[in-house]
């Protein structure tokens, strides 16, 4: 990055003062710019990577509960449980898409990895099979739970955010890189 900072050198008669540090300090300064820039664009790539994530499973969720109320073979009490939990697949994909204050502040435990992976492994468990798409399912449903629980013991995993917001943040980014006068979003 070249950001230029304007600096006033003072002058005596052999000529300008601490011209080198002036300019050591300024390549520092623009050296901490862009590994500032570069740990932003990663965090916000890491959101929008565990919105992917949480997307496919809550999708693959909800189609296996659709599949599972569509065979007639159910007992009441398994068309019962995947109406509820069909409901439920829409309302977080609902959640993951557009931020909803109550949801936040009563169930706060849908906006952390710990949380979202044992509740897609719970979800999981819930509608696994012994046969079809369901098995493929549960399946993928657990997988992805335990790699959002295992990720969650990282350093510096943040909050789950929604997808709008994330985009937001993405479209801001670019934009400050853009008056910044970066050369590209994925420099290195």
């Amino acid at each position: 990055m070249t950001s230029r900072l304007d600096v006033t050198l003072a002058t005596n008669s052999d000529g300008p003062i601490a011209s080198t540090a002036t300019e050591d300090h300024v390549r520092l300064l623009e050296m901490q710019h862009e590994a500032l820039a570069k740990l932003e664009r990663y965090r916000i790539l890491q959101s929008l990577s565990t919105n992917i994530v949480n997307l496919l499973a809550t999708a693959v969720f909800t189609i296996a509960t659709i599949v599972s109320l569509a065979t007639i073979n159910d007992s009441f009490t398994d068309i019962l449980v995947n109406v509820y939990a069909s409901v439920l697949g829409f309302a977080m994909l609902v959640i993951e898409i557009k931020p909803i204050a109550s949801v936040a502040e009563y169930v706060l435990f849908l906006y952390t990895l710990k949380g979202r992976g044992l509740l897609f492994v719970f979800l999981g468990c819930i509608i696994i099979k012994t046969e079809g798409f369901n098995l493929f399912a549960g399946i993928f449903v657990i997988s992805m739970g335990l790699v959002l629980f295992l990720t969650a013991f990282a350093r510096h995993v943040p909050f789950i955010t929604d997808v709008s917001t994330n985009y937001r943040m993405w479209n801001e980014a670019v934009a400050r890189q853009r008056r910044g006068g970066a050369a590209a979003l994925f420099a290195t």
